[in-house]
């Protein structure tokens, strides 16, 4: 699996090379995970955090939207509950991503904490 990787460096300091890359939320244009190379703290990981939380944002509003429609009513064609599905899909899986890039970083933060 090929993927993109940016590094990233902050006042002089580079990321360190036994830091494994970060997970980014987003995928490369050919749909491929792609990783950061981060320092704690630096522009590349502040931006990345913010990313992550307007990714979990759109991706609870469009769920309050789906919540919102009442299939029976008849008020919401089957284009727009389709319309409606789609997005929900796609929250659910940037959701999952956003989960797996923490998960991921919370998982080293343990192991770093346990080796000193």
């Amino acid at each position: 699996m090929t993927s993109q990787k940016f590094t990233a460096s902050v006042a002089g300091r580079a990321a360190s090379p036994s830091r494994p890359p970060r997970l980014a939320t987003w995928l490369s244009e050919a749909g491929r995970p792609t990783f950061l190379s981060t320092v704690p703290g630096g522009f590349l990981d502040s931006f990345a955090d913010r990313v992550e939380s307007e990714q979990l944002a759109w991706a609870g509003g469009a769920l309050a939207d789906l919540e919102r429609i009442d299939p029976t009513s008849g008020s919401v064609s089957r284009s727009e509950s389709v319309t409606h599905l789609a997005r929900a899909a796609v929250a659910a899986e940037t959701a999952v991503r956003v989960a797996e890039s923490r998960g991921r970083r919370l998982a080293q933060r343990e192991s770093d904490d346990a080796a000193g």
